[in-house]
């Protein structure tokens, strides 16, 4: 008999493993988990957002994006997406 189901026990597994500044590899193991006993990624960044408070701002920075390889987001792709342009050229100035 088990105290938790998979889901719960991966969770915790996910908060234990936030707690240690650890690897994407590492990660991935319990979001894949996690993943197989149905849990949703919107329901693991809950998770991890209701940790800020508990294991501080700082930490989370540090492992945020390990998490959101292990979920499968690509970080350079975004961060290219969302870049603005150094030096915009003013619509009037184009030639």
């Amino acid at each position: 008999m088990h105290a938790v189901d998979r889901g719960n026990a991966a969770m915790v597994r996910l908060g234990a493993l936030l707690a240690f500044s650890t690897s994407a590899v590492a990660l991935q193991r319990v979001v894949s988990d996690a993943q197989l006993a149905g849990i949703s990624p919107d329901e693991i960044v809950r998770c991890v957002v209701n940790l800020v408070p508990t294991l501080g701002v700082a930490r989370m920075s540090a492992v945020v994006s390990n998490l959101a390889l292990a979920l499968g987001y690509d970080v350079e792709a975004a961060l290219e997406e969302h870049r603005p342009n150094r030096y915009p050229i003013p619509s009037g100035d184009r030639r």
